[in-house]
């Protein structure tokens, strides 16, 4: 990727970020946190979230990378609602930080058996969305996410548009499942498993 040497450090891959989709996703997700949580901070915390997952989704369809300074983005949001959505408590603490390993750990040891598996960036997005979302949410998003790119992946295929050395960009479906998760995760689970 080219880059203008003026630009340095964090800032660098930001300009990957402005798209269609990043804004067509951006308005959907704002409006769907009205919808579900209402005026609230709920909402705005989770507009918030989504917004910045249209960011990293939008980056990688167009450049094939994650900005880290997105990611640090979500783990600020996550850190600052586990202190302001929810009643700090020490199983509170140890769901969010589990949340943080349950994918994400799977994913990198997964890509370095495999090389390129997965992408740097994939990894560190889940982890940070699962200080936000805990493991059980955290883990149906990844769910979500691998289906709906197996489904992608298999339609590429059979159109002969991919073979099985094509890559695909993975932080649109991840975006996908956390925030599938972020809106609908708990009843789906709940709908599911009965708990």
């Amino acid at each position: 990727m080219t880059t203008d040497r003026k630009e340095k450090g964090f800032f660098k891959d930001l300009k990957t970020v402005p798209s269609s989709v990043f804004f067509i996703f951006s308005a959907m997700s704002i409006i769907a946190a009205v919808i579900v949580y209402g005026f609230s901070l709920k909402a705005l915390v989770t507009a918030v979230l989504s917004v910045l997952l249209s960011a990293c989704a939008s980056s990688d369809i167009k450049a094939g990378i994650v900005p880290d300074l997105i990611v640090c983005l979500i783990a600020l949001v996550s850190i600052l609602s586990f202190f302001l959505l929810e009643p700090v408590t020490l199983v509170n603490a140890a769901d969010k930080l589990f949340g943080a390993f349950v994918v994400a750990v799977p994913m990198l040891l997964c890509s370095m058996i495999i090389k390129g598996a997965y992408g740097g960036g994939d990894i560190k997005m889940m982890a940070v969305c699962g200080l936000y979302l805990g493991w059980r949410l955290t883990f149906a998003s990844a769910g979500i996410a691998f289906l709906a790119a197996g489904i992608y992946a298999i339609v590429l295929f059979v159109r002969r548009k991919a073979d099985v050395n094509s890559r695909i960009p993975m932080a649109p479906f991840l975006a996908f499942g956390v925030f599938f998760s972020l809106h609908f995760g708990d009843k789906a689970i709940t709908l599911l498993t009965g708990y």
